[in-house]
């Protein structure tokens, strides 16, 4: 959760530092059919936040689903994990407008990190209760 409150603080401070340069502010920002930053309501980010979580938590269970336990399922996983987290960071450029490889190269690096945190948080702590 800290990982994904930074990078969308990240990507927030990205696009007002956007729409904040002189050559795509005001009329010029309407030319090309760009739209201020309009700010959610806590409500709103709540439930994008919830239906986002849902949907990329979906991905690395499908593989299981499909394959079973056994079966490749883990590897299946983690490459869908992956290229799910590089797409969404991809996507982020649309509101950000850096560059779209770095971006997403940064959330599968930021998203791997926290992964493997997570995972091996719970392996030492499953290797505890065992």
């Amino acid at each position: 959760m800290a990982v994904s409150d930074y990078l969308g603080t990240k990507s927030e401070e990205e696009e007002e530092e956007y729409f904040a340069r002189d050559e795509n502010s005001g009329d010029n920002a309407k030319n090309y059919n760009l739209h201020p930053i309009t700010k959610t309501t806590p409500r709103g980010a709540a439930a994008v936040t919830f239906v986002s979580f849902i949907a990329a938590g979906v991905l690395p269970v499908t593989p299981y689903i499909v394959l079973g336990s056994e079966g490749g399922a883990f590897g299946a996983s983690v490459w869908a994990t992956a290229v799910s987290l590089f797409v969404i960071g991809s996507l982020r450029t649309i509101a950000t407008h850096k560059n779209w490889f770095w971006s997403g190269f940064e959330m599968l690096l930021i998203g791997g990190i926290a992964a493997i945190i997570a995972y091996t948080t719970g392996a030492i702590i499953g290797g505890i209760v065992a």
